[in-house]
């Protein structure tokens, strides 16, 4: 099975990789702090950021990105294993690279049409 996510999905997954190993992160208050953070499309009340936060949440979790937790003093939590924390982290480091490379090399590109005019 391939996996595919929106870039939103994408930056939402990396939120959660600010919490500790293993952490309760509570749906509820991951979804008002992706609003808040301005992770979610703009929305004139919490209510219906709240339902694509839950859609992102599901999307997720159905991608077995995190783990659904129901525990009673957790509440309705999610977590991230610490495999997928990590993959997650090591693909952006990846990616960030990547991007530094490529931006580089537009420098020295322009640099040397510059150059010879």
């Amino acid at each position: 099975m391939i996996i595919c996510l929106t870039l939103q999905r994408n930056i939402c997954l990396l939120y959660c990789c600010l919490y500790p190993e293993d952490y309760c992160i509570p749906k509820k208050r991951l979804v008002e702090y992706w609003f808040c953070e301005g992770l979610l499309n703009a929305f004139d009340r919490i209510d219906e950021a709240q339902m694509q936060g839950d859609n992102i949440i599901h999307s997720l979790i159905s991608a077995c990105l995190l783990e659904n937790v129901s525990e009673m003093d957790e509440g309705d939590s999610v977590k991230m294993h610490d495999v997928i924390c990590d993959m997650a982290l090591w693909i952006t480091r990846e990616f960030e690279q990547r991007i530094i490379l490529l931006s580089m090399q537009r420098l020295n590109y322009l640099k040397n049409q510059m150059l010879r005019h």
